[in-house]
């Protein structure tokens, strides 16, 4: 037995025959599908191999395109080869004037909101993944698009497929809500419904699965203690809850995602965490340190202005080694046969690199770019100086490039 990160306890994986999925992509972004790829540990394609499921096709990741891929979707819509699951991602168009034909499917001649009826009669299972396609979300702002979910439309029953919908196990339109939803909530749901442990009893009253919607984002915040004591914070950067002077809505918003880690960690925003550390605490010297790819990631340039516009400086430190780990080491370690590992392809490299000096200063902070040991120490004396004396700065520290020596 093993215990998910949902409780559910999940049997060993396969322990039948491969469970087959469809992913169709209506009007969206395909940020849903780029979350999923973030999938960990092992990636989305192992994960749903241990799971015991077969991606039949998805627009964005299968081979098949053309006269192969419809060949796909007539023989799931026809019956000819089983569909398990169903996953559609981004909201339904049935305009204008309710025909469909502001997405047609390509190839086909068919309206998208047609494919998606006749398959989600054909599918064990329904899944609308993300809220365009649970309740029409961004793209229903736009009347004229008639945009709306597979079975609902905004908090209202009913969308693309009436409220009475259930597909061939019983079920409603399982809502993967979230913009984008965490992969964990998509795969985790997936594991149990291949193990038979997401019942309908297991959805609350938008059709999201229990496990994660129970959750609030309000219970995972670090401020929690506050709400609890009735300590609110009148303004920003002051100590307590910001519920009731400042418009927080976590008592209100479902989801874990906050407790959860996102790609491998929760990057990208040192240099906002250290200007609002500092905005807190306007007496202590805040320092942050991080990688070149979480510290661009950040967009550090408005930051720097920002400390020093309303007088709160602080220093990072930034280790720049100008690599990505996603693609060097975990393209070498995880795809050893691919393409690019074989071409020795460094795309996972940025070299080189951005000047961190010269874009602090642009910002009206303090720069440095250090490649000598020895200097170290002497360039974080003359960051502390500077911070202290009232001005952002930025030091910046040589390193080896990731797998390789300079």
């Amino acid at each position: 037995m093993l215990v998910g990160a949902a409780g559910f306890r999940l049997r060993a994986m396969n322990p039948k025959p491969a469970q087959t999925l469809l992913w169709l992509q209506a009007a969206s972004c395909g940020g849903c599908t780029m979350s999923a790829l973030g999938a960990e540990p092992e990636g989305l394609a192992e994960a749903l191999r241990r799971a015991g499921i077969e991606l039949l096709w998805h627009p964005s990741l299968s081979e098949e395109s053309g006269a192969q891929a419809l060949e796909i979707l007539e023989d799931c819509r026809d019956g000819r080869r089983r569909l398990d699951i169903l996953c559609v991602e981004g909201a339904v168009l049935r305009g204008p004037s309710g025909s469909g034909r502001f997405q047609i499917l390509s190839g086909t001649g068919q309206p998208m909101a047609r494919w998606v009826e006749e398959l989600a009669g054909q599918a064990g299972t329904v899944l609308a993944v993300g809220s365009c396609s649970a309740y029409g979300a961004m793209p229903s702002a736009n009347p004229l698009v008639e945009a709306v979910g597979l079975q609902f439309t905004g908090d209202d029953k009913g969308g693309l497929l009436p409220e009475s919908f259930r597909s061939k196990t019983g079920l409603p339109v399982i809502n993967i809500a979230g913009c984008a939803p965490h992969p964990g909530w998509l795969l985790e749901s997936l594991m149990a419904l291949t193990q038979g442990l997401l019942q309908a009893g297991g959805l609350d009253s938008l059709g999201r699965p229990r496990f994660w919607a129970n959750h609030l984002a309000h219970h995972g915040c670090a401020r929690n203690e506050y709400y609890e004591f009735k300590a609110s914070a009148a303004q920003h950067s002051q100590l307590g809850c910001l519920m009731e002077n400042l418009g927080c809505k976590a008592t209100q918003a479902p989801g874990d995602c906050n407790i959860r880690v996102w790609n491998g960690s929760s990057g990208g925003w040192t240099p906002g965490a250290a200007l609002g550390a500092k905005l807190a605490a306007p007496d202590r010297d805040v320092i942050a340190v991080c990688g070149d790819g979480f510290y661009m990631f950040g967009t550090p340039a408005p930051a720097l202005w920002a400390a020093k516009h309303h007088n709160a400086p602080f220093m990072v430190v930034v280790y720049q080694n100008r690599s990505y780990t996603t693609g060097t080491l975990a393209v070498d370690r995880k795809y050893p046969d691919s393409y690019a590992a074989k071409a020795g392809y460094p795309g996972g490299y940025f070299d080189p690199p951005i000047d961190f000096a010269k874009e602090a200063e642009a910002a009206g902070a303090y720069g440095e770019n250090v490649r000598d040991p020895a200097e170290i120490g002497p360039a974080l004396q003359r960051g502390l100086k500077q911070i202290r004396s009232g001005t952002p700065a930025v030091i910046s520290v040589w390193l080896p490039r990731l797998g390789q020596k300079d």
